[in-house]
């Protein structure tokens, strides 16, 4: 008898009023062991399926505490809310085969035929069985999608061939490493395979509709005497084909132990291969690293009327916009951002992070909920960002890190680096810039004073052993060149270094103290940005040429432009990735990544 699945993947609350047709399961093992495995299919219909009375009956009255008590169950259990409440539609092996004779129980699926099913689930035994056969395809006709388990492991599938029309045939039974193929990921997804590969045993299926293919281990295959022309291709089947027909679909599930692969949490995909399922991992047993699991994102979009806009890979964020609101989703994070863009009021935005996909559906249907945050305002560039309802303000560059902060995970949001961070970001532009000014680097006050000072500072900070440990160079993304010493950016003499210092050197000083303060990861991410804000396409390189860089750097860089490009009027003229005025040109160059 295999191990008991682990049962935690939860279900997502779906929205009021949602209902769905039963499920099926037809000659699959009675009792408690194999209900663990199909719990997601059982909690569902409980749930949510036309044939049960669960919500309206149960004690319990609200949706989320109703779905963690049935998470807490195991199948015996669910089993025995299933039949005091109703939901998924049960006729076990022995309730369909005649336990003395072995016959068919045909009274028991005459019961069953004018049933409206969203799915039968079906053991591939009994479906060779003529009566049952032709039961199935019945419901087929009528609009259910159908699933063939490999109970017994029949290797012959000219049935399914026969009946549905399809290229299906075993050609193997063994273990190897799969993945998802396209199609599994949209069909599957990561939420009900949070694997980049899992090392299965299974009957493999050639033919139309793969879900699964091979993975191949690159260092498997290193050796160039075995291997001069590199690994080979996949070995041909998948354990799981599915070919999606209107609204119905047909699949094969060839999986043979459940401790290799959540059954429940594929197999409900599978009911509903046409369509997505809510389906979100458990963060504290799964390998998926999105908190926010995006195709759940997607999905509970779509009902409150968002239309999704824009989808960054890199930055792993996803936009929606209804209207003149636009929500942004960093799935891997959980942080979610609301800009609300008003013809009078200007910009308005708010942060909340540790969202769950809870309070996401409550963000969606009100974009303005409130969940212990407040909403920045400001009309035009050259304003601070204030707080709603509170006297508090922040600079653009301010507000810019938090944003980083955020939706990267760089620093906490309330932690010293953050602190650090904003304080330094926003003494350095006020030696800039005075209140009202326009952030614009060719009206800086003391002119190139300022800026030589300020970076000078910045040079002896990188060359720190706590920092880079090296003579620091800077090198040029756009012409490919380094320079050092005198030639980098603004480390030549100027008549107004002089004067700023003299009015100015205290600021400098505590600027390099924070700097110096601040966690490693977190002083290079943002003397890197200074460096690339104050001369377009420059880097803080090594000695030996190298950009110097951290585990960050990339999904910061990213960050960046994600917060330009959602704050910033288009006609601003701002460059998305630093805040201060440019030409189109210049942003381009200042874009390395």
């Amino acid at each position: 008898m295999p191990p008991k699945q682990n049962n935690s993947l939860p279900l997502k609350v779906k929205p009021k009023g949602y209902l769905c047709k039963p499920t099926l399961l037809l000659g699959l093992p009675s009792g408690g062991e194999w209900a663990n495995y199909l719990s997601h299919i059982l909690i569902h219909d409980i749930m949510y399926s036309t044939t049960s009375s669960f919500m309206g009956e149960y004690i319990i009255t609200n949706r989320q505490d109703q779905l963690d008590y049935l998470l807490t169950h195991d199948g015996h259990k669910l089993l025995d809310i299933t039949k005091q409440f109703g939901g998924s539609v049960i006729a076990s092996d022995d309730q369909i085969i005649k336990q003395q004779t072995f016959e068919v129980n045909t009274k028991r699926l005459s019961e069953l035929k004018d049933g409206i099913y969203q799915a039968v689930i079906v053991d591939d035994t009994y479906f060779r069985e003529p009566q049952i056969t032709k039961f199935v395809m019945d419901q087929y006709a009528k609009g259910s999608s159908i699933i063939v388990m490999a109970m017994e492991g029949i290797f012959d599938l000219s049935v399914l061939r026969r009946n549905f029309n399809v290229d299906w045939n075993l050609c193997a039974y063994t273990t190897r490493s799969i993945e998802l193929t396209d199609s599994g990921s949209s069909i599957i997804g990561r939420d009900a395979f949070p694997y980049e590969d899992r090392y299965v045993k299974a009957n493999f299926v050639t033919g139309e509709g793969q879900l699964f293919t091979e993975h191949l281990h690159p260092e498997d295959y290193e050796d160039e005497e075995d291997y001069p022309n590199g690994p080979p291709p996949p070995e041909p089947g998948s354990p799981i084909v599915t070919v999606t027909r209107g609204d119905k679909s047909v699949s094969y599930f060839g999986f043979v132990n459940p401790s290799d692969v959540s059954y429940g949490a594929i197999l409900l995909k599978l009911c509903y291969a046409t369509e997505s399922v809510d389906l979100v991992n458990s963060t504290t047993n799964n390998n998926n690293d999105e908190v926010l699991p995006l195709q759940v994102v997607r999905v509970i979009a779509q009902p409150y009327g968002w239309k999704e806009v824009d989808h960054n890979k890199n930055s792993k964020m996803i936009s929606f916009k209804k209207e003149s609101t636009r929500i942004n989703v960093y799935y891997t994070t959980g942080t979610v951002g609301t800009c609300l863009n008003h013809p009078k009021s200007g910009k308005t935005q708010l942060f909340r992070r540790d969202v769950t996909i809870n309070t996401l559906n409550d963000i969606l249907l009100n974009p303005r909920v409130h969940t212990g945050g407040g909403y920045y305002k400001r009309k035009n560039i050259t304003q601070k960002w204030k707080l709603e309802g509170k006297n508090v303000f922040l600079s653009d560059s301010a507000r810019r890190w938090q944003y980083v902060a955020q939706t990267t995970g760089l620093m906490g949001i309330d932690s010293k680096d953050m602190k650090l961070v904003q304080d330094i970001v926003t003494t350095w532009d006020s030696l800039y810039w005075d209140d009202g000014d326009q952030p614009d680097l060719q009206r800086t006050n003391f002119s190139c004073g300022s800026r030589g000072g300020l970076l000078k500072m910045m040079y002896k900070v990188a060359n720190t052993n706590s920092t880079c440990g090296c003579t620091v160079q800077c090198w040029s993304h756009n012409s490919d060149q380094l320079y050092a010493g005198e030639s980098m950016p603004y480390n030549h003499k100027c008549d107004n270094l002089a004067s700023f210092l003299q009015s100015h050197s205290s600021d400098v000083m505590m600027i390099k103290v924070m700097l110096n303060s601040l966690s490693k990861d977190v002083r290079i991410e943002l003397m890197q940005w200074f460096m690339g804000r104050e001369c377009v396409g420059m880097h803080l390189a090594d000695e030996q040429g190298e950009v110097i860089l951290t585990k960050w750097s990339l999904c910061v860089h990213y960050a960046h432009i994600d917060y330009g490009e959602i704050m910033y009027p288009k006609k601003s003229g701002l460059c998305s990735c630093c805040g201060i005025l440019t030409s189109k040109k210049k942003a381009e160059e200042r874009d390395y990544w």
